[in-house]
């Protein structure tokens, strides 16, 4: 946990997002810290005073996931966002009816899906994802929940040179819930410390 202190309290990483969130005003701070052996990107909790958190409640879809904290690395071309090859993220799969719905606290469910975090191929191509997935499908992306922040992270070298290692200039989060004003998408710039 310590590492995790030095990323938030390190003052170089304190950056302006641009953030696109539905019908609000609040900016979420987003973060992507990195450093030679590891890295940490934060997602800042909107409305810190919802206390109650739903899941696995009748979804629109099956296997529809519900909530989920993404980080794609990439950089702009032309004034638009390119992602890199490699992604990462965790989410929680709505499991109605085989599990009946939960509440809690965010923390609840971020315990629940802690093992969950993990890397994938930033592709549409069904094979190729499938064939990444055969070589880097075991990699886990930690995750803690730290003064109304999400975060998600790895301590692992050859995690952050598979991801970071061509040098992605910016990162685009993505924190989906039900809840539309607790979901945003924002844009920020990497820290490379």
């Amino acid at each position: 946990m310590r590492f995790l202190y030095l990323f938030l309290v390190t003052p170089i990483i304190i950056c302006t997002s641009i953030a696109y969130s539905k019908g609000q005003n609040f900016s979420p701070e987003c973060i992507v810290a990195v450093q030679s052996t590891k890295f940490v990107a934060n997602f800042s909790i909107i409305n810190p005073k919802q206390k109650t958190w739903i899941w696995n409640t009748k979804p629109a879809e099956i296997n529809e996931i519900d909530y989920s904290w993404v980080v794609e690395p990439g950089v702009f071309v032309n004034n638009k966002f390119q992602p890199s090859t490699y992604a990462f993220g965790l989410g929680h799969r709505n499991e109605f009816p085989q599990k009946q719905n939960n509440t809690g606290s965010l923390k609840d469910l971020l315990r629940e899906i802690s093992s969950n975090g993990s890397v994938y191929m930033n592709t549409t191509d069904k094979q190729q994802r499938a064939n990444a997935d055969i070589k880097i499908g075991y990699i886990k992306i930690g995750s803690a929940f730290h003064n109304q922040n999400v975060l998600l992270f790895s301590r692992e070298e050859y995690v952050v040179k598979l991801i970071f290692g061509s040098y992605p200039t910016h990162a685009k989060l993505t924190f989906h819930t039900p809840y539309p004003l607790q979901s945003y998408t924002c844009i920020t710039q990497i820290n490379y410390l």
